[in-house]
């Protein structure tokens, strides 16, 4: 199992940072810490994952390692982020941006406005994230870096996709892949593709949104990118319960539980338990969809989204009270 491999991993970093505590080597214990934070991050286990990041990012600004206090914050308020926590998150954000803007340094700014961009677009602000975005196209082109750029065009295709505005989102995916593509970004081309898919699947097309999908799995395999392939799956499992293939859904839904469980993303399996738990309820397995929807309810818990756990209680309330359980 993976988490074993996670368990090997957590005991040699915790080993190293014990060793460099010893030697008195600060950086590398920090590094060493940052470390296991992202093991924990995988995990799901986002309260470990926050402990390690604050050790880590102590040790930084007692070096006085700007550039890594900038990273660490990012990281942090990345988990603030997937919790819910929008203010915090954009605290971080911004106090990653502030050293970007004193060291001058052009890919720390870039980043934080990225994700400053990203937490207006989930606080629902489409026009402050659509400035930020503009702002980041701004210096990018001063520069000629077409890397970021196809990021943020497919940013800015997300604030038009989540406005109801699919043709202009898709210009901006497009454009995104384009770019991806001549810079033979794969991961850039996989992200893009399952961004079309979303559109062509919203649009009800979804012969053309599992062609996408596809194609962008085809990639995240090639690239080793586990989680992604999680996501591709889960999202070609909605396209076959909206074509009320309940058994192919089921299926996509299976292999995506099993990599999410394998790689110890809880956050994962808790969407993926909710989804299996929605088409056993649709099939009439009444006592499989409770099972599953409690799964999921758990897992979120464990995590610490407590608004999503109680979302899924509803759900389970809704089929209780309907088949009287």
């Amino acid at each position: 199992m993976k988490t074993e491999g996670h368990d090997e991993e957590l005991d040699h970093y915790n080993k190293a940072v014990r060793i460099a505590e010893k030697e008195g080597n600060m950086e590398t214990k920090a590094n060493k810490l940052s470390a296991i934070a992202f093991i924990y991050f995988n995990r799901g286990d986002y309260e470990n994952a926050l402990k390690h990041l604050k050790q880590a990012f102590n040790i930084y600004t007692d070096l006085g390692a700007m550039g890594e206090k900038a990273t660490i914050l990012n990281n942090i308020a990345m988990i603030y982020k997937i919790k819910g926590d929008y203010d915090s998150a954009l605290k971080h954000y911004e106090k990653a941006l502030k050293i970007g803007e004193q060291l001058e340094k052009i890919d720390i700014k870039t980043t934080a406005l990225n994700n400053i961009g990203m937490i207006y677009r989930e606080k629902g602000d489409s026009k402050h994230a659509l400035k930020v975005y503009k702002q980041i196209l701004d210096i990018t082109a001063s520069l000629g870096d077409i890397g970021i750029k196809a990021t943020v065009l497919n940013n800015i295709g997300m604030i038009y996709a989540d406005k109801g505005e699919n043709e202009v989102a898709l210009k901006n995916y497009y454009q995104s892949l384009e770019i991806a593509r001549r810079l033979e970004n794969k991961k850039g081309e996989a992200t893009a593709l399952n961004n079309i898919g979303l559109i062509n699947d919203a649009e009800g097309e979804y012969e053309s949104a599992l062609e996408n999908y596809k194609k962008a799995l085809v990639l995240f395999r090639q690239l080793g990118s586990v989680r992604e392939q999680g996501t591709i799956l889960s999202n070609i499992g909605s396209i076959f319960k909206i074509k009320e293939d309940y058994e192919n859904a089921l299926k996509y839904y299976t292999h995506a539980i099993e990599i999410d469980s394998h790689i110890g993303d809880k956050r994962g399996m808790a969407t993926d338990f909710n989804n299996i738990g929605i088409i056993y309820n649709l099939k009439g397995n009444i006592k499989s969809a409770l099972i599953s929807l409690r799964k999921s309810k758990k897992a979120y818990l464990d995590i610490g989204l407590d608004r999503m756990a109680q979302k899924v209680q509803e759900n389970i309330d809704h089929i209780k009270k309907k088949h009287h359980k």
